[in-house]
């Protein structure tokens, strides 16, 4: 499954120009390809994630799981709601990937 991620989010992308100087503390790591936002999560978001620095955004996904993700933009910053999900039925244990589409 971490192979799947990586195949999905690390091959050609970049650190994201904009990424947060504390993502580290927060688990989240950001990568960028063209105008899709990529945000690594290494621990399961337990309340919606906020991302300053984003005027619009597209459609927002999590990777390998068709869930519906909630999202919105609104003065500069983005809110994403993870979808509710058991522990069972996360597309991995270790990391969950969340991709933003048409960044800007």
């Amino acid at each position: 499954m971490i192979s799947d991620y990586t195949k999905l989010t690390i091959y050609g992308t970049t650190a994201w120009e904009k990424r947060p100087q504390d993502m580290k503390k927060q688990g989240i790591y950001y990568t960028a390809k063209g105008n899709d936002l990529y945000m690594i999560c290494t621990k399961w978001p337990e309340k919606p994630l906020t991302v300053n620095g984003i005027g619009k955004a597209g459609k927002v996904s999590m990777l390998l799981t068709n869930a519906q993700v909630k999202s919105s933009v609104k003065n500069g910053k983005l809110t994403i709601t993870p979808p509710a999900l058991k522990p069972g039925n996360t597309p991995s244990q270790y990391a969950w990937v969340f991709k933003v589409d048409k960044v800007k």
